[in-house]
């Protein structure tokens, strides 16, 4: 019965020692993460960053400690964090090595609006500061509370339709699983791709064409490209086309990237959808 109990006593341990440390040494190798760990204001706890962690500013004093996912592990070995957090590795077998070399693991996936909000939440027990962590969840729940409220006297079956590009060669786009789809409709639109059970996934042409968008989102082209866009067979007859309401060359950040800035992406894609609240019925950014 003893060794029961030492060996529940040691999971408990290891669990939760990380928690004991005040001032933790913090690797982050996800962007999302890194802006969390910012907005908490406990930046200065982080000692390594990836290569594509670039905000807040301050970010980028940081010294880089790995890829999206891929740690550095010479570089790790030099800088000696006490933790790691990631959202997903590209290599999962990596993982053990990290623990061998008394790193602690955290993997936190930035996923789904939900997966924010436990994230924030983790992030405030391990960097001590529950209470930073609440208020920001709160922020955030506040903020998603307006935008449904702003778009509540319009049914679902009335909102504009939303072709999202993530890519365009191939052509990628986001159905249901995706937390953009969440953004879409938050921002008072109805993705064209919301039946579909994925997440991220490469469609043609001719899908565009029949699903008919009364939108397209491609944030990744610049402008220049929407010569390329009205080039593709048979999408001068789609409504988006016909209508002048192609927006492109947007932030990729706030959009692709599910963090502090969460109701900032979901503003842009609204105001894509509604532009006339900006006084310019074409919006913003449309061709």
């Amino acid at each position: 019965m003893k060794k029961y109990i030492y060996a529940f006593l040691f999971i408990l341990f290891a669990d939760f020692s990380v928690y004991a440390e005040e001032n933790p040494r913090v690797v982050s190798l996800s962007p999302s993460l890194t802006e969390i760990v910012f907005q908490l204001g406990k930046g200065t706890c982080l000692v390594g960053r990836s290569a594509v962690c670039n905000y807040p500013e301050e970010a980028s004093k940081i010294p880089v400690a790995g890829n999206l996912g891929s740690p550095y592990m010479e570089k790790l070995a030099v800088l000696k964090p006490s933790i790691l957090i990631i959202s997903s590795f590209q290599d999962p077998s990596v993982r053990k090595t990290l623990e061998n070399m008394g790193v602690k693991v955290v993997v936190l996936p930035m996923d789904s609006i939900d997966c924010y909000f436990s994230g924030v939440k983790e992030l405030g027990k391990i960097l001590h500061c529950e209470a930073a962590a609440e208020k920001e969840i709160e922020r955030v729940k506040k903020g998603l509370e307006s935008f449904k409220e702003n778009i509540k006297s319009t049914v679902p079956e009335k909102r504009p339709l939303v072709y999202l590009e993530v890519w365009n060669s191939p052509l990628m786009t986001v159905g249901r699983k995706s937390f953009i789809n969440d953004f879409i409709s938050y921002a008072g639109g109805k993705n064209v791709a919301g039946n579909e059970a994925k997440d991220y996934f490469t469609c043609s042409e001719e899908w565009v064409i029949i699903s008919n968008p009364d939108i397209i989102i491609s944030p990744a082209m610049g402008k220049e490209q929407m010569k390329d866009i009205l080039k593709r067979s048979g999408w001068a007859g789609i409504t988006a086309i016909k209508n002048k309401r192609v927006y492109l060359a947007l932030n990729q950040d706030l959009i692709y990237r599910l963090g502090p800035r969460i109701l900032e992406g979901i503003e842009i894609i609204n105001k894509c959808i509604y532009p006339e609240k900006e006084g310019d019925k074409k919006g913003v950014c449309a061709n």
